[in-house]
């Protein structure tokens, strides 16, 4: 596994060397151009009476209702870290030994079976780079990753990412995802029903629990 692994990454740098500076030139450019910002994506619409009470919610395609960190559960936060990035409080935007560790099952299953990314290269790949399978992309998403964590603190990326993942069913946001699964309050979710959604972010349309099948 190792000689297979030296060797792919010996290919990989033969391949790239005759572009690297160019490429690298481009991303050092891009890390300085590009805009980077945590501006949240679209919310649902509350309507309330002349006194300000509650009487409908229009969610439409897409229910997000924005909340601050300090409203989520300590449990909840941790459980959600621990399935998606569990050195999140350690890493500069980039977890090396996950991505190795990601490279190596990779070779193993002869195709891409983990990505490696941490939360921070969630959002730009979100708000970015997008999806696209190419080592470019990846080397801009680390990148920019950094940038966002020199620029944000730990908390707001945490809360901004908090607010924006999709858990299925229209549900964007802990929030939303509460309501739409336990028909409660983030604030009153369990260990449990943590552990339920922090399943749900890698692929929520087959884990959501509604399909009868």
């Amino acid at each position: 596994m190792v000689v297979a692994c030296s060797l792919l990454l010996a290919a990989v740098g033969m391949a790239i060397a005759p572009h690297a500076e160019r490429a690298l030139t481009a991303v050092e450019r891009e890390r300085q151009e590009i805009p980077l910002d945590l501006q949240p994506g679209a919310q649902r619409t509350e309507v309330h009476d002349s006194l300000g009470n509650q009487i409908g919610i229009l969610r439409r395609e897409i229910d997000r209702e924005l909340i601050t960190l300090d409203r989520i559960p300590v449990d909840v936060v941790a459980t959600i870290l621990a399935v998606e990035d569990d050195k999140f409080w350690e890493h500069n935007g980039v977890d090396l030994r996950a991505t190795v560790r990601a490279l190596i099952s990779n070779v193993s299953a002869g195709g891409i079976s983990q990505g490696g990314s941490t939360i921070t290269q969630q959002i730009i790949k979100l708000k970015v780079v997008g999806n696209e399978r190419s080592f470019n992309r990846k080397i801009r998403e680390a990148v920019l990753a950094a940038r966002l964590e020199e620029e944000f603190t730990k908390d707001e990326i945490l809360e901004f990412y908090l607010n924006e993942i999709y858990f299925g069913n229209g549900a964007y946001g802990v929030q939303a995802a509460a309501e739409t699964y336990f028909a409660k309050d983030v604030s009153r979710l369990d260990v449990g029903d943590a552990a339920f959604l922090a399943g749900l972010i890698r692929s929520p349309s087959i884990y959501d629990g509604f399909d009868q099948n």
